[in-house]
């Protein structure tokens, strides 16, 4: 980027995410919740749900309420193509009384398009009423920033969410023991202004996903950041790619999430 199943499928709540755009939904392949957890302590909750756009392509919804490292809350929605390629993000975050909101609009030439608006939270507003801006009160947010950037073919969006693995899996078609290196627009966290970093995702071996039992086959992944001496995220998924687990070493401390239930729509 330069300038220029041991899981829960019954009890989702389907109502916890809603499209604001239902004219283009034909269908929900799939939602479901993640644990957050940070050490040993749960500090937060995904909900999430993949949807089919009529005229093919995917929409990939998530809201994750967090106690860490403050109460907090984010939100994305990525649009991809019916092969996965991504179309556009947007993404947003309430913290310290402001909430941000980001586009990310991939333009014909590879170009793409960023713009990050700012508002103050009215003290009484319900944080997860609405979508994308819509029917929230209070004053006019302000532009912090808007630029263009160069964007290649094969790059992927990469935000706080493992939901975002499954996208990158569905583009790569890893086969065991092999690797894909590609650049990611990171949105960082709580500014959510674009950074391009390498990243490299090897698909290591299938192996059980409770080790003490050895029950549950899944497969196991790993993340590097090709562009400095970054923690490595290791991930596991069940057969269709949604992650299961994962976990990266932050501050010393492991964080991650794991799947408390999902339900897939065939």
């Amino acid at each position: 980027m330069t300038d220029k199943e041991t899981i829960d499928h019954d009890n989702v709540d389907q109502d916890a995410l809603t499209s604001d755009d239902p004219l283009r939904v034909e269908r929900r392949l799939a939602d479901g919740v993640y644990r957050i957890l940070h050490g040993e302590a749960l500090v937060g909750e995904e909900n999430w749900a993949i949807l089919a756009l009529k005229g093919g392509g995917y929409r990939l919804m998530t809201e994750l309420h967090l106690d860490w490292p403050k109460t907090h809350q984010q939100r994305a929605e990525l649009d991809t193509d019916a092969n996965w390629n991504p179309v556009g993000l947007w993404a947003e975050i309430d913290f310290n009384g402001k909430r941000r909101s980001a586009t990310y609009l991939i333009e014909p030439g590879g170009v793409l398009d960023v713009r990050i608006t700012e508002q103050k939270l009215p003290t009484n507003e319900d944080a997860s009423a609405g979508r994308r801006g819509l029917n929230r009160p209070g004053p006019a947010p302000k532009t912090v920033l808007a630029r263009s950037y160069g964007f290649d073919a094969d790059a992927n969006f990469d935000f706080a969410s493992a939901l975002f693995n499954f996208v990158i899996l569905q583009r790569l078609k890893l086969s065991q023991g092999r690797t894909g290196t590609f650049e990611s627009v990171v949105v960082t966290l709580p500014s959510l202004e674009p950074i391009a970093v390498q990243q490299s995702y090897a698909y290591v071996r299938d192996e059980p996903l409770d080790r003490e039992t050895g029950e549950g086959l899944a497969r196991r992944y790993t993340i590097r950041e090709m562009d400095g001496e970054e923690a490595v995220t290791t991930f596991w998924t069940d057969e269709r790619g949604l992650v299961i687990r994962q976990s990266v070493v932050v501050d010393g401390e492991p964080h991650g999430c794991e799947m408390a239930e999902y339900r897939w729509n065939e």
